[in-house]
Formats: C-alpha cells, sequence, structure tokens
C-alpha cells in the first residue's frame, strides 16, 4: 500500500512540476515557477532545510551559491548537471531562486544552457542547440527530481 501511495504520489508531483517549463513570451527564454507548500513549518526551518538540501542535491562542484540572505529567505544559485544525452558528454547549467517564507518554498528556474568543451556554451533559446526537444525532456525530468527531493527532504525532517 505504501509503495502504491508512493507511486501515485510521484506521479501526481511530476505532473504538477513537470508542467511549469514554458518558453516565456515576453523574455524569450525557457523558465520553470511554481512553489512547493508544507503545513506548520517556519520560515527558518524551511530555509535551514533548503541549505543542507543544496549542499547534497547540487552535489557537482560546478554549482555556486550566488546568494543567501535568511532573513529575506532567498537563494540564490547556478547549478548544473551532467548529461550523456548526445555523443559528447556535456553539462546543463540553470540559474534557481528559492524563494522561502513560512509554509512554503517558491522556486524560479531559468538561464537553462548546454555546455561542453567541443560546443561551449548554447543557451536552451538557441536554434544552435542539438536535439532541443530531448534536452528540454531531460532538463524537466532532472528539475522534477530535484525539486521532488527538496520535498522529501522537509518533510523527513
Amino acid at each position: 500500500m505504501k509503495t502504491v501511495f508512493t507511486l501515485l504520489f510521484s506521479l501526481v508531483f511530476f505532473v504538477s512540476f513537470g508542467q511549469n517549463f514554458n518558453l516565456n513570451p515576453k523574455t524569450k527564454k525557457y523558465e520553470q515557477k511554481g512553489e512547493i507548500v508544507f503545513e506548520n513549518v517556519p520560515k527558518e526551518k524551511l530555509f535551514e532545510i533548503a541549505s543542507k538540501w543544496i549542499k547534497n542535491g547540487y552535489k557537482d562542484l560546478r554549482h555556486e551559491v550566488k546568494r543567501r540572505n535568511s532573513e529575506a529567505g532567498i537563494i540564490k544559485i547556478k547549478g548544473n548537471y551532467r548529461t550523456d544525452l548526445l555523443i559528447k558528454k556535456g553539462m546543463i547549467g540553470h540559474q534557481v531562486t528559492f524563494t522561502i517564507s513560512d509554509n512554503k518554498i517558491s522556486y524560479f528556474i531559468t538561464d537553462f544552457e548546454y555546455f561542453s568543451t567541443k560546443s561551449g556554451r548554447i543557451k536552451f533559446e538557441s536554434k544552435k542547440l542539438p536535439s532541443k526537444r530531448k534536452m528540454i525532456q531531460e532538463a524537466k525530468k532532472n528539475i522534477t527530481q530535484k525539486l521532488s527531493s527538496l520535498k522529501d527532504n522537509v518533510l523527513n525532517n
């Protein structure tokens, strides 16, 4: 029964996060935004858990915390993860802004790009991006997994 619940929860969670990955008509950039809502979890606790999760959720040494302000409840990071989607191995990078308040973590993810030593940096919006549809699908999947991991971290603490 627990396995069935976990599977159903994961599917609902995946769908709710996956639908927000769009090309913004104003900025002409791919972005994903949304919020994760909790019950009775103060801002300070969410901020602490999110900060620890970043250390574990973004294990690649190429990620960088750009800004961390506990009073404002803001964490900005530049995240990266490896991809073997193309013949040449590369990385997919993105910018993440978490805005944390009582019972809620809002997120805004943008500036998606693919980079490798041979290709250099290619923005997701570029017509030069190889296998664009596959890259976007992989980015959606990875972001969904990371957000699900963050939610699980909060619920288990």
